[in-house]
């Protein structure tokens, strides 16, 4: 079935979602719960309590949960996170292992929220896309040439950049390095 009849036949999966807060996104579906660390189990047991009603819901509506794309990530301070371990949780008889790193719709989430994976993902995708573009750069005017540049190169660093860019600076100068290479390059 195409986009649109999808997200108008999953319209109601919200509705079995009691405890976690969801975000549909075409076929992909993410839940998340917070709280203290000290409430681990019991956040545990309600996120799994929401996943079996999901996962019921799929059945219902002759669907199934893609065990080998389910990830679970814990966010928090390294302290924290160190206290607390590894983490799983079972899921329609499969168990899903906390990961340091989760990849949502192209942003790099990394379990302590550094943003290094993301940046340094950024930052490798960016030079090929910036290189390709070089030829280019005579075939136009300098101003088309910029909206071009914008279009395909700068728009990879800016994406998502309101949440990533709370990265420390440090971590933020390897964009920096790649916006500069770059720019020599090209101009």
């Amino acid at each position: 079935m195409g986009p649109h009849v999808f997200s108008i036949y999953v319209n109601d999966l919200p509705l079995v979602v009691r405890h976690c807060l969801y975000i549909l996104f075409a076929d992909d579906t993410q839940l998340s719960i917070a709280g203290p660390p000290s409430q681990l189990e019991s956040l545990l047991a309600k996120l799994k309590e929401d996943l079996d009603r999901v996962i019921a819901w799929l059945k219902l509506h002759g669907m199934k949960l893609n065990a080998a794309k389910t990830q679970l990530i814990m966010l928090g301070s390294a302290k924290n996170l160190g206290r607390l371990g590894r983490v799983s949780i079972e899921v329609d008889g499969v168990t899903i292992e906390s990961s340091e790193t989760l990849n949502s719709l192209g942003l790099v989430f990394d379990s302590k929220l550094t943003w290094v994976n993301q940046i340094n993902k950024m930052s490798r995708s960016f030079h090929p896309v910036a290189r390709s573009l070089y030829p280019l750069r005579n075939l136009m005017s300098s101003e088309h040439f910029r909206l071009v540049f914008n279009a395909c190169a700068n728009s990879l660093l800016q994406y998502m950049s309101i949440i990533w860019g709370t990265a420390s600076k440090k971590d933020l100068r390897i964009l920096e390095r790649s916006l500069r290479s770059s720019a020599r390059v090209l101009l």
